[in-house]
């Protein structure tokens, strides 16, 4: 389901240094990546993920948010492509390549595409009493009619991801 070995999963959650028991819950790294990665890689629903890993859905959703979190705050400073010495030539490069093609307009310099996405999560809990949790509403989304996390993406035409935020609330 992940396209790894098992041992080959083991060497890379301790090479991330993947915490023990995440979330709370009693989980070991090898199997909080494991469900990450399944969900990643197949799209799988939570309560798919659930039924696989013999869990809660909502054990599902917390290992899949924080894990998201943590490997982001670990990646960050090396995503930093905004800071790159090369970048901007590149920009200059594909505009001109752009306009060119008559796929853009001289001067403007857009030479990048902003997408983003909604991730369904589990409804939260709040745990105020424990000092953590989240308010529901915070990621409730009138829209979409459900509890999801934003994410947003700055792809250049070439398909280089320039720059991703969030997870950010719904």
């Amino acid at each position: 389901l992940t396209g790894f070995h098992k041992d080959q999963l083991t060497q890379i959650a301790k090479a991330l240094k993947v915490p023990h028991n995440v979330a709370n819950f009693a989980l070991t790294p090898d199997e909080s990546f494991f469900i990450l990665l399944v969900r990643l890689r197949n799209g799988c629903t939570y309560s798919v993920l659930a039924g696989i890993c013999n869990r809660e859905v909502s054990t599902i959703s917390r290992v899949i948010s924080f894990l998201t979190c943590y490997l982001y705050h670990i990646i960050k400073p090396k995503l930093a492509a905004t800071s790159a010495t090369w970048l901007p030539e590149r920009l200059k490069d594909m505009d001109r390549s752009l306009v060119e093609a008559k796929r853009s307009i001289e001067g403007t310099n857009v030479v990048a595409f902003i997408d983003g996405t909604h991730v369904k999560i589990a409804r939260p809990h709040n745990h105020s009493q424990h000092g953590y949790g989240i308010a529901q509403n915070a990621v409730f989304s009138g829209h979409k009619k459900t509890h999801i996390l934003k994410y947003q993406a700055v792809t250049t035409p070439d398909g280089l991801c320039i720059d991703l935020s969030g997870p950010s609330a719904g």
